[in-house]
């Protein structure tokens, strides 16, 4: 019997899609793309680099995670969680542009202030630079800066290309894929964790909802439309009309509805024609009628006036101008075009005689105007409602996509609420590794992004649940680059001692932090026992026995790593394995359940310093002379152990 958590079946069999939603609703938002009917995966695979962090607290000075941008696991050890929390958030707001939300809680960072007792130090700039790195993407830097650091609100980000890049960055952005997971999930503990997912639940609830609404809202839009268009007349329109869908839910012949659609593009332009036609101005056309009128008056008292006629004719032709171009036009069905086109014929019908020609303009201009002014204003008010009503039509074309969409994701949505009410169904504890599932689980599936970072939601796991952890992330490693923050030393030993990539983000000078490998607890016992020997202050009794019990320890925690790692890989509880170990009370009888022998001094016989190392682990108390030798022979006999 372990004590493993138990993750719900329903997060191990759910489709790819449901999980995608349940996580982006635990994440806070739904992006528009899970709508879309487009299903594009793939894309550049960008790994983590370096993650640096300034001026945020509770850090101020500059500090920094790196990593391998290679797949595989990566264990994290920091030592305050609210560290780990802060990188997890900040790698989140760099690589997606947007801040996590957080159910109940204050942002994870806050302006670092100074410390009165270090009132001479300058704190460094707030500022976030994420280093993503890969074999299909190059180096690509996103640094986030505040409009206001004071109060860290506004984070303004920028994204650098790398020298060379011929991958674009956009690929790589939250909600340009479709197929795009968001690479973080940070959480602070197992309350936030219950916070998420009744958010999550409460979000689906209400798109739920809202879809439903959207649906009528569409099949009305698509009536009315439908309507409209029958009743203009117009056949273009009516074209248009029968290709709407019947029903949500069929398919648009999107070839012939884009060129019915077209034939409609000309439409403005006629119409902005016909506005432009100008009219001669009246004073004008009263100053050629008259001088024609002249012309006629003097040639009838001296017929030597007919010199004046070509130019008085020419004079008022130039006043009559030439036909509007758009008289024949047929874009736009309009009942005035054949009286302002009658007008224009009769207004152009050449005349000689100047008493005529005058008289015809100052008779026909009222009837050119009134017709032309008809004919202009129907083409403008015909245009602007077939321009609403081109827009509803592409409006509704959106719509209707998203409301299609929508509908076939319905089920999903449906089964994505369904499965977070499982979990929130479930104790504090066990809620927490299920998000943690959920998302690993929803990591798998293809994305851009190369990497997935998980802040352990609890910080102090028994032994079988940190092998249950472990044993998930593995297989995602193997695809992935998983990036896991703990302050479990339990977990970041047990994940060294199975070959995972250890790491810890050790304090370091000006409230900062630094990588550095992580030293597994044999090592850490070693260390320890040089620093006993070389300590000249300690009494050289104190120094000998502090030697021989650190010595011992490193003993026994070489045999204790092993011990757990083999069992726990063939499947056998925590608590079995613990009640085994806590039965052998000896150094040389918990060498022997490690190495599973059956005569435990034939194995110290094979060397002095197996023989040595146990004789040692009997002892209180080691000669100061002879403490740097014991140190070495431990040390070779911890590597037999270890195998």
């Amino acid at each position: 019997m372990t004590g493993q958590r138990a993750i719900p079946e329903s997060i191990r069999t759910a489709d790819p899609t449901v999980l995608a939603l349940a996580v982006a609703a635990v994440q806070g938002s739904i992006p528009d793309f899970f709508w879309e009917e487009s299903t594009a995966v793939g894309g550049p695979q960008a790994y983590l680099r370096r993650l640096e962090i300034s001026g945020v607290r509770p850090i101020e000075a500059r500090s920094a995670l790196e990593l391998a941008p290679v797949p595989g696991l990566h264990v994290v050890h920091v030592s305050d969680p609210a560290i780990g929390h802060l990188f997890a958030t900040a790698t989140d707001l760099a690589v997606t542009g947007t801040e996590h939300p957080s159910p109940g809680r204050t942002p994870a960072g806050a302006p670092a202030k100074s410390d009165p007792a270090q009132s001479g130090a300058q704190r460094d700039f707030p500022r976030i630079t994420v280093e993503l790195d890969g074999a299909t993407v190059s180096r690509h830097e996103l640094i986030v800066e505040w409009e206001h650091p004071d109060t860290l609100e506004s984070p303004q980000r920028h994204v650098h290309r790398g020298r060379g890049s011929n991958t674009g960055i956009e690929a790589l952005q939250w909600g340009h894929n479709p197929e795009l997971r968001r690479p973080v999930l940070p959480f602070r503990d197992e309350r936030e964790s219950r916070d998420r997912v009744a958010a999550g639940i409460e979000l689906l609830t209400r798109l739920l909802d809202e879809h439903s609404t959207q649906i009528r809202t569409e099949e009305a839009v698509r009536t009315r439309l439908t309507t409209v268009l029958t009743e203009d007349g117009q056949p273009q329109w009516q074209l248009l009309a029968d290709l709407l869908p019947a029903q949500l839910g069929d398919d648009i012949d999107d070839r012939s509805f884009d060129r019915v659609r077209t034939m409609h593009e000309g439409q403005p332009r006629t119409a902005e024609g016909i506005a432009a036609i100008e009219l001669p101005r009246d004073t004008v056309v009263d100053q050629a009628a008259t001088e024609l009128e002249r012309v006629a008056a003097e040639m009838e008292r001296d017929p030597a006036a007919s010199l004046q006629l070509p130019q008085a004719l020419a004079s008022a032709w130039r006043v009559v101008g030439t036909p509007p171009r758009y008289l024949g036009q047929t874009d736009l069905a309009l009942a005035s075009q054949p009286a302002a086109a009658e007008a224009w014929r009769e207004w152009l019908v050449p005349e000689t005689d100047p008493g005529v020609l005058a008289q015809k303009l100052r008779t026909q201009y009222p009837v050119l105007v009134e017709t032309t002014r008809a004919w202009q204003e129907e083409a403008a008010r015909v245009e602007a409602g077939r321009g609403t009503v081109r827009h509803e039509v592409d409006t509704w074309r959106e719509s209707y996509r998203r409301t299609r969409g929508l509908n076939a994701h319905r089920p999903q949505l449906q089964a994505a609420t369904e499965l977070l009410t499982e979990l929130a169904a479930l104790p504090d504890v066990d809620l927490a590794y299920a998000l943690v599932a959920l998302q690993v689980r929803n990591a798998a599936q293809p994305s851009p992004f190369g990497f997935i970072v998980i802040e352990d939601p609890l910080q102090t796991a028994n032994l079988d649940e940190c092998q249950q952890a472990l044993t998930a992330l593995k297989p995602v490693g193997q695809r992935a680059q998983v990036v896991l923050l703990t302050c479990s030393d339990r977990l970041a030993d047990l994940a060294g001692a199975q070959g995972a990539t250890t790491l810890g983000l050790v304090p370091a000078e000006g409230r900062s932090v630094v990588t550095r490998a992580w030293i597994d607890p044999v090592q850490r016992c070693l260390d320890r026992a040089w620093l006993v020997c070389d300590d000249s202050e300690l009494d050289p009794m104190e120094r000998g026995q502090q030697a021989a019990a650190i010595l011992t320890e490193a003993l026994d925690t070489a045999a204790l790593v092993r011990f757990l790692t083999e069992g726990l890989q063939l499947g056998r509880g925590g608590k079995y394995l613990e009640q085994r170990w806590a039965d052998a009370s000896t150094t040389a009888e918990r060498v022997r359940l490690a190495l599973n022998l059956t005569d435990v001094d034939a194995w110290a016989a094979v060397t002095q310093d197996r023989r040595y190392a146990l004789d040692l682990s009997v002892s209180d108390m080691i000669e100061p002379s002879y403490i740097r030798p014991a140190i070495l022979s431990v040390s070779r006999a911890v590597e037999h152990i270890r195998g």
